[in-house]
């Protein structure tokens, strides 16, 4: 992750279309490595500044049932963020750094994989947490597949798994090419797609 923090690049996005009658809604929220947040248009890639957070977020992701985002910094913390002013509350001391953060809106938990290759369940409300399994890699990116009811992560060799969240039992699915060090799951009237964004930071394998 050193190299995406020099890069001044945005390093994670979420998609935030889960709410159409949130003013937020339709899109993109990232944070880059001077630990600003940012609202993006999906349409043009214009942007438009909503805080300085004070700190570089590791894992970002989206919970819809009460419109904040969720972020986890390089301390180890997990944070509550709201995407309309940048506003937060810190929950918790996690203990482990995150790298990995995924909503599951089917039971209302987060999913996280930490810097020890280990798959957590985690409680939005304060931070508690219990261990689901040693999935065996680094993963840079982690989403939560409403449709199916699946994680799919995207790990440090550039492999894509599916991962199933009750006991972290996994499934290779394809060799990326690449790092992607940000991956969401994005809803669509009809539709739902799965993306990773490979703008945040790509390093070719060779």
């Amino acid at each position: 992750m050193k190299n995406a923090v020099a890069s001044g690049v945005i390093v994670l996005l979420v998609f935030c279309l889960l709410k159409p009658q949130a003013v937020f809604s339709g899109y993109l929220y990232g944070t880059d490595s001077s630990t600003q947040m940012w609202k993006i248009d999906p349409t043009d890639g214009s942007k438009n500044l909503i805080s300085g957070l004070g700190f570089y977020v590791n894992g970002l992701t989206y919970n819809n049932d009460d419109g904040y985002l969720y972020g986890t910094d390089s301390s180890a913390q997990m944070w509550k963020i709201d995407p309309t002013d940048g506003s937060k509350s810190l929950i918790s001391c996690l203990g482990f750094y995150f790298n990995g953060l995924a909503y599951n809106n089917d039971d209302g938990y987060l999913y996280g994989t930490d810097s020890g290759a280990q798959m957590w369940k985690i409680y939005p409300i304060d931070g508690s947490k219990s261990l689901i399994s040693s999935l065996g890699f680094y993963f840079n990116g982690l989403a939560y597949n409403n449709d199916d009811g699946y994680l799919y992560g995207a790990d440090s060799g550039a492999q894509m798994w599916k991962i199933d969240p009750t006991n972290g039992n996994k499934s290779f699915i394809s060799s990326l090419g690449y790092d992607f060090y940000g991956l969401a799951y994005v809803p669509e009237p009809t539709t739902l797609l799965l993306l990773g964004f490979g703008v945040v930071m790509l390093r070719r394998k060779h």
